[in-house]
């Protein structure tokens, strides 16, 4: 009886703290840095005292570049950034992740705590355009 008693309550523990995950692929994160419009940083705690760092990235979202061929992407890129921070910066979101790209990292979909989807809001606002892998044209550029 105690040996059942004892495997119930580290089962239910276990699961207390794995309530940081959300469902499969979904975690609740710490956002510590906004990079630019499409990536930041965060913490994520996966284990009593025990906190991975990750560098996100926004799912199938593309924004504009800070080191950017021309004058215009340049301004946008602060635009982005300025608003993705609004919307995310040093605040708790919730992760729906997908994988990692060549840069290694995270690739994620993002909602605020609310519930606003961080990349669906950046593509409404025209802040950000579809990703496309290879991608060649620069929509920021060669639009007047």
């Amino acid at each position: 009886m105690r040996l059942i008693l004892i495997l119930l309550l580290s089962i239910h523990v276990g699961s207390a703290w794995a309530g940081n995950k959300v469902q499969r692929n979904q975690y609740w994160a710490n956002v510590t840095h906004v990079v630019d419009g499409d990536t930041f940083d965060v913490e994520v705690e996966n284990w009593p005292d025990h906190v991975v760092k990750a560098r996100i990235r926004l799912l199938k979202v593309d924004t504009p570049e800070k080191r950017a061929a021309c004058e215009r992407e340049r301004i946008m890129s602060k635009k982005a950034e300025a608003r993705t921070r609004q919307l995310i910066g040093e605040k708790l979101v919730r992760l729906v992740v997908f994988g990692r790209d060549s840069f290694n990292r995270v690739l994620a979909v993002a909602y605020t705590e609310g519930g606003l989807n961080i990349g669906k809001t950046l593509l409404d606002e025209e802040i950000a355009y579809p990703y496309k892998k290879g991608m060649t044209e620069n929509p920021w550029c060669s639009e007047s």
